[in-house]
């Protein structure tokens, strides 16, 4: 029964219930959340992706690539690793790009010993993770936490970024008011009691945000979650939390590197990173914005099909002028 469980059940729920903000090292391999991994992987392998790991220094980094097509580089969410969170684009992503989807340090099988926990730190890690794959210049799409660092990917290294994607998040523009709003919808003090739970009762709320309204969870299964997903790195991910605000020192605004071709999608109903936050990062990058309906802090997994659809309109559309170009055009 709990083989069934995982093989039928367990891979359609979680990859609608977790957000790029959930999926942390796993544990047991007798529970049912490995269970769902290992099929997940066994699908993922079907599709042509192999799994890799790379050393640098002090940094060991898990990720899977494969694919066709020039390379965009999949970067998951707080909490999440690469695998779960774009469960449901690998496919169709994969037939027009080579995909190449790591699990940023501290987070999924990644890690790191001896380093200070930061977001130069995962900028780092992936530009040495396109080195050592001889990719010099790669599209990038990032969601939540990973959007905060595709924009800071692309502010230290314009060089080495092409089409850039952000999906629900916001950024230079999330300041400590926006913070406060925040933890106020969520019920809480401190960012780091939401989004490092430490109970089968905080699982279950972290889940909720991402699919308000959807089945209930058996405390069971919760628990289980807990302890295969959520424990170790706690500390560096409280860390990182912190950093997300006074980034206006990392993206000062005189001297923002704003991509030429930039695509944000936002779900409508975020209840992290409201829709407005993506219409002031929308009119401060003079940025597209495409709005996922009926969707929260996941679109990408809750309205999957039109997430890709967006997602796949972008990357195949032709290039056309720079921003400077486009300026240079204006009466």
């Amino acid at each position: 029964m709990r083989r069934l469980l995982a093989q039928r059940v367990l891979p359609g729920l979680l990859p609608r219930l977790l957000l790029p903000l959930l999926l942390l090292p796993l544990g047991s391999a007798c529970s049912l959340s490995r269970t769902a991994t290992r099929v997940v992987e066994h699908r993922v392998q079907s599709q042509g992706l192999e799994h890799r790991r790379a050393v640098f220094g002090g940094r060991q980094v898990s990720y899977w690539i494969g694919g066709e097509g020039p390379p965009l580089l999949l970067l998951h969410g707080f909490g999440g690793n690469g695998l779960w969170t774009w469960n449901k684009q690998l496919h169709d992503l994969s037939r027009h790009r080579t995909l190449i989807v790591p699990d940023l340090v501290w987070f999924g099988d990644s890690s790191a010993l001896g380093v200070e926990p930061g977001l130069d730190v995962q900028v780092e890690t992936m530009i040495d993770l396109l080195d050592h794959e001889g990719i010099e210049r790669a599209d990038v799409m990032g969601i939540s936490y990973g959007g905060f660092v595709t924009l800071l990917l692309h502010q230290h290294h314009p060089d080495r970024t092409g089409k850039v994607i952000v999906v629900d998040s916001p950024g230079p523009v999330f300041d400590e008011a926006d913070r406060d709003a925040m933890l106020e919808r969520l019920g809480v003090g401190d960012p780091a009691d939401f989004f490092v739970p430490t109970d089968a009762e905080g699982v279950g709320r972290l889940l909720a945000i991402v699919r308000p309204g959807g089945p209930r969870i058996p405390r069971g299964l919760l628990e289980d979650i807990r302890r295969a997903w959520f424990r170790g790195d706690l500390d560096a991910r409280r860390a990182l939390l912190t950093e997300l605000i006074g980034l206006q020192d990392a993206f000062p605004p005189d001297r923002w590197q704003v991509p030429d071709d930039l695509l944000l999608v936002w779900g409508d109903s975020d209840p992290v990173f409201p829709l407005t936050e993506g219409q002031q990062l929308a009119a401060a990058m003079d940025a597209e914005l495409v709005v996922i309906e009926d969707a929260a802090h996941g679109p990408n997994f809750q309205r999957p099909r039109q997430f890709n659809d967006a997602v796949l309109a972008f990357l195949t559309r032709e290039e056309g002028p720079t921003r400077d170009q486009r300026a240079q055009e204006t009466p």
